[in-house]
């Protein structure tokens, strides 16, 4: 596989200069918690589902599932806290073997360099001290793995979870930043983000910086996963934007009861993608991200609910979906698409639109009459009922300068589409 490349334009993702649509799993705490096998074995359903990235963290995720014995990245000091300045070379050979496998299925892996509790003046690095990384082994550290993993052309996540609430945190998050980009200048950087963290000027204005990504998360106001992509569309340098954490299935809304359902899921994916997220979206299972296996403890249960059992939670429903979306994506040829600026009822919708500025392609959340201050051209339209993946002719009434588009006959979200030329 060759390395992925931003197009010209600024908007998505290119291999081989076809557009490339960034469709990701979330397994952050494989390298420390995942056996050889089981990772191979995820991997190959992964693909099988339409996966095409998955997203792993390099050094421990703080709020895994524990018990299983991991492997530590570094050594520890005699107060206990870790010794950055010696990395366990067993540790990173692993990861290694890791990324490798991945590669040789067809998936490539888009990697956190420091998640926030790893760096000081971080909310993350006040729950666990005893990991956080020193300035001065910052440029070693993120050299020493850029060099080992670069035959596999990875992407970089940066940051993890981060909100930047620090000077000091802004200045670890350059230096690693930079050192990535000395090592390998051709990976394709971006920040891992909290909801609503304010990138500083100094990192949106790096030429350093490939593309955004944003996290809309887990909390019960979903509408984060269209708003959040107007703030990074409306950026001063034009990248391709990705939401990078949309809530996670079967996750629990944060620290309330309940639970995201594969359908919850399927909406905000589907509303990042079309109000212009349109480079790319993650998907993540609650139980495959902290890699939770029988037996093991999770410290988080009190925010997050418990989590499923990895390979119960590979076989969500919201894994196929998403997989669809990306084929929906290719075959429609949203990669890239802006959103339409018009005017729609009920304002909820969201509307992707071509070169030209016109409509091209709906997401409806629920079954309702849709209005456009739009005359949609003479192409035929049809519904995609996302749930069954049905296809259904659509019912549309044109009224001077405005489209009326009738309800569709089943409940549930669709996808408004023009047939392609």
């Amino acid at each position: 596989m060759r390395k992925l490349r931003v197009s010209d334009d600024g908007r998505h993702f290119c291999l081989n200069g076809q557009p490339f649509f960034y469709l990701a799993d979330t397994a952050w705490s494989a390298f420390t918690n995942a056996s050889m096998s089981d990772w191979k074995q995820y991997l190959a359903r992964r693909r099988m589902q339409g996966f095409n990235v998955v997203q792993v963290n390099i050094l421990p995720q703080w709020d895994r599932s524990l018990g299983c014995g991991e492997l530590e990245p570094c050594a520890k000091r005699g107060d206990g806290r870790w010794d950055w300045s010696h990395l366990c070379s067993d540790y990173f050979e692993r990861a290694e073997a890791m990324v490798a496998a991945a590669w040789d299925m067809g998936l490539r892996t888009s990697l956190v360099l420091l998640w926030c509790n790893y760096v000081p003046g971080t909310w993350g690095a006040e729950q666990t001290p005893e990991m956080v990384m020193p300035f001065d082994c910052i440029q070693s550290y993120v050299e020493t793995t850029a060099r080992r993993f670069a035959r596999y052309n990875p992407l970089y996540m940066v940051s993890g979870d981060t909100n930047f609430a620090s000077p000091e945190s802004v200045e670890c998050y350059m230096e690693a930043l930079q050192a990535l980009k000395q090592t390998d200048p051709d990976a394709l950087a971006t920040l891992h983000l909290q909801p609503n963290a304010v990138v500083p000027e100094v990192l949106v204005d790096s030429p350093q910086l490939d593309f955004y990504m944003f996290q809309s998360g887990h909390g019960n106001y979903q509408a984060l996963a269209y708003e959040l992509t107007q703030q990074f569309l409306d950026a001063s340098i034009r990248r391709p934007v990705v939401n990078g954490e949309p809530c996670y299935e079967g996750i629990g809304y944060f620290k309330a009861p309940g639970r995201f359902s594969a359908e919850d899921v399927r909406r905000a994916s589907w509303q990042s993608v079309m109000s212009g997220a349109s480079a790319g979206v993650a998907y993540g299972a609650h139980g495959i991200w902290s890699w939770h296996q029988d037996g093991m403890a999770f410290p988080a249960a009190g925010v997050w609910n418990s989590p499923f059992i990895w390979h119960e939670a590979l076989n969500f429903q919201g894994a196929l979906d998403s997989g669809y979306l990306r084929w929906l994506a290719e075959q429609y040829r949203l990669i890239g698409l802006h959103p339409w600026r018009g005017h729609a009822d009920p304002p909820l919708l969201q509307v992707l639109a071509d070169a030209k500025g016109s409509p091209v392609a709906l997401y409806v959340p629920y079954a309702v009459a849709v209005s456009l201050q739009e005359v949609l051209d003479d192409r035929h339209w049809h519904m995609i009922h996302l749930t069954d993946r049905s296809v259904h002719p659509a019912k549309l009434q044109r009224k001077e300068s405005m489209t009326v588009i009738e309800p569709a006959p089943f409940n549930s979200d669709y996808l408004l589409v023009a047939a392609r030329n």
